[in-house]
């Protein structure tokens, strides 16, 4: 007869929805197979330049939540989107900033179907699918002939380079995964695959919960998703502040914590992001030019706080899942509950479920202390 393992306390049943919302919150297989189709096609379009492009020799590879493992499912109907790099193996010195955007510009408008689709951002070209993704073409070279993975990619507002490094960013995040076994990106010759859409249950917690704060942020911008804060700070504070808990309720609360003792208590005072494989990239310019972005973030990060801290000091699931609700959205919160609550009664109706009698918890394993739960035959009968 097979067993069920319940979770055994509280904290457990917290994270058991957790992972279930969490798992809910990943790419579906239609939108990763377009992005997959897109990203190859560009590639491929851009390597069969007879101009600029054939010059260098480069790479192609994903960066951002696709390299990292972190995309969430857009929120709202929003377009979730696919950052890429162009990793041109040659020093930045010679070449100028702004020819290069132009000349990935040209190529892309060469094309009768990206002619239309393309974006002048401010350090890529965007294109947009509509109602689907927009895909960031991120072009690069070397900084130094010491260290390949730093590079110096164009920035039109200072009409010069700036500094950049997105494969060290990735390396260093999964330095923080408590398993290294589970890293499953692996490197073409000329162009990277995108990384494999890693099973759920192979995710480090690092990566849940990071879907997960970021799931918290979309809810609670969507009325002004203007003043959001970006994935690239949410996740790099991520990093800082995880210490290697396995459990994502935990995970969760560590990070918070961390980052509401690292906010800065005066007023003007801003908290400064920069990029750990190459401080000289600062993710956080944005909140000296617009401190309302800062002054959001600051806010929503204290009720963050206030909404886990909520679930620390709360007992019985139906009273967490009215804290979650709000959090992570109401569809994905009761289809969490309800799959939690399925799978406790399938275990009851197989006669293996129990109940530990000093605490009154739900286990799934039969033992010295624990009274059997009677199959529920219909409505509690």
């Amino acid at each position: 007869m097979k067993n069920y393992y319940i979770p055994q306390s509280l904290d457990q049943q917290i994270d058991d929805l957790l992972n279930r919302i969490a798992e809910s919150l990943q790419l579906d297989e239609t939108r990763r197979a377009a992005a997959e189709r897109s990203y190859r096609a560009v590639s491929d379009w851009i390597s069969s330049d007879v101009g600029f492009f054939k010059e260098v020799p480069f790479d192609i590879y994903p960066q951002g939540s696709f390299r990292v493992g972190t995309t969430v499912r857009p929120y709202s109907g929003s377009e979730f989107d696919l950052d890429i790099v162009i990793h041109m193996a040659a020093r930045y010195a010679g070449f100028d900033p702004m020819k290069t955007l132009n000349e990935l510009e040209r190529r892309l408008r060469e094309n009768g179907t990206y002619n239309s689709m393309v974006e002048r951002k401010n350090r890529c070209i965007r294109l947009n699918y509509a109602n689907e993704f927009h895909m960031d073409i991120l072009p690069g070279f070397h900084e130094s002939i010491y260290d390949h993975n730093r590079l110096m990619v164009p920035d039109r507002a200072l009409k010069d380079w700036t500094a950049s490094n997105p494969k060290g960013y990735a390396h260093w995040l999964e330095s923080k995964f408590i398993r290294q076994d589970l890293i499953l990106l692996e490197k073409a010759r000329s162009v990277e695959e995108l990384p494999e859409n890693m099973p759920y249950q192979l995710k480090q917690p690092l990566q849940r919960a990071v879907q997960l704060i970021k799931r918290y942020r979309d809810v609670y911008f969507q009325d002004k998703p203007e003043l959001a804060t970006s994935s690239i700070i949410l996740t790099t504070l991520a990093g800082m502040f995880y210490g290697g808990q396995t459990s994502e309720y935990q995970a969760i609360k560590a990070i918070v914590n961390g980052i509401n003792g690292a906010v800065p208590l005066l007023k003007g005072k801003v908290i400064e992001i920069v990029n750990p494989a190459n401080t000289d990239e600062k993710f956080s310019d944005k909140w000296d030019n617009e401190p309302e972005l800062y002054d959001a973030f600051v806010v929503f990060i204290r009720d963050f706080k206030k909404v886990w801290d909520q679930l620390h000091y709360t007992s019985g699931i139906h009273k967490v899942i009215d804290i979650i609700k709000p959090a992570f959205g109401d569809a994905v919160s009761t289809t969490a509950l309800r799959e939690q609550v399925d799978f406790i009664e399938k275990a009851r109706s197989s006669g293996r479920l129990g109940v530990v009698r000093n605490s009154g918890l739900l286990t799934g394993a039969a033992g010295h202390g624990i009274s059997q739960i009677k199959r529920n035959n219909f409505y509690g009968s």
